[in-house]
């Protein structure tokens, strides 16, 4: 009799852990689980090199391009630069000089859809 207790406390336990598990769990939908497999980089970080006054820069601003990069998990420095041409961009010790666009510079990152 004391074994039969044993196991029916042993399963209600067992089952409680398990609904505490799936219910502090957090759930993933669908569209969740896309955008982070279409988001998935190679390269995790980059340096922005900017001047506030170059015009390329500007454009780089309006376009928010530099924020849509941080969205896809990649860490970005920004760094002013006193020197040198701008817009310009080191990517795993590869310097890119000159106006890219977000999918340019997400090509260059490796974040290419997974699919």
């Amino acid at each position: 009799m004391k074994k039969l207790h044993l196991l029916i406390l042993g399963i209600v336990v067992f089952g409680g852990l398990i609904l505490l598990t799936v219910y502090y769990l957090p759930v993933k939908t669908d569209t969740e689980l896309e955008v982070r497999q279409e988001l998935q980089c190679e390269i995790g970080e980059m340096t922005y090199y900017y001047r506030p006054e170059c015009s390329w820069c500007q454009r780089i601003d309006r376009e928010d391009t530099i924020d849509k990069i941080e969205e896809l998990g990649v860490d970005v420095r920004k760094a002013y630069s006193r020197a040198g041409s701008v817009p310009r961009f080191l990517i795993d010790n590869e310097t890119y000089v000159g106006y890219r666009t977000f999918e340019q510079l997400k090509e260059l990152l490796g974040c290419l859809k997974t699919k």
